[in-house]
């Protein structure tokens, strides 16, 4: 997906059409193995902490498997933004009408989105049980940056809507290789700025409604 974003390209021209058979296959395997092992475990009364062992896997397989559930989710929102803001077009030196601005959010948007799908990456992959992984606070540093940049500027209420959501997703991953540590001022902001997108949302459509009726 980071290479999906990073290329101004459609999630599906990129990812394997197959993934989700062979995701739903993973997951599944892997819950078998973790059954087999818990059995082996408990019948072998010199393994020492075997409840603790046991209890730390499932937790983890269980934090991947939200993941996992939450990875088309991903792939539909960057399909949403790629529909609504597709890549824009080289800045021109003499332009006068905002393509040049547009154009560079664009860039920096897809930069740190990619960054973050990697870092995200990273995260999963490291997902053992115990202390999250040590690039987490990094990425965690990544989303803030893209939300506040999101939260500051202007553009199609459409396409910021598509920011918002595709980042609320991948917020949620975070929180789930974080252990399911939920932020309780974080979820408030979040809140806030989807209740700030609402009510533009509104003024925007009682505007466009009044213009129409004029």
């Amino acid at each position: 997906m980071a290479d999906a974003v990073r290329e101004a390209r459609h999630p599906d021209e990129v990812l394997d059409p197959g993934r989700r058979d062979r995701l739903t296959d993973l997951v599944a395997r892997a819950r078998g193995a973790l059954g087999q092992a818990h059995e082996s475990l408990r019948w072998n009364v010199r393994a020492p902490d075997r409840h603790t062992v046991w209890h730390l896997d499932r937790r983890v397989l269980e934090s991947l498997e939200r993941v996992a559930h939450d990875t088309e989710a991903v792939v539909a929102a960057l399909g949403d933004l790629a529909a609504q803001r597709p890549a824009a077009v080289r800045p021109d030196a003499y332009d006068t009408d905002g393509t040049a601005e547009t154009d560079a959010w664009d860039r920096e948007f897809r930069a740190g989105c990619a960054r973050l799908l990697t870092c995200l990456a990273l995260c999963v992959r490291g997902c053992r049980g115990g202390s999250p992984h040590p690039v987490l606070p990094a990425t965690r540093r990544v989303w803030r940056e893209l939300t506040e940049r999101c939260g500051d500027r202007r553009g199609s209420l459409d396409a910021r809507l598509a920011e918002w959501r595709l980042l609320m997703l991948l917020d949620r991953s975070l929180q789930h290789v974080a252990g399911g540590r939920h932020r309780t001022a974080q979820a408030a902001r979040n809140r806030t700025a989807t209740t700030e997108l609402t009510a533009v949302a509104g003024e925007e459509a009682h505007a466009q409604a009044a213009a129409e009726h004029r």
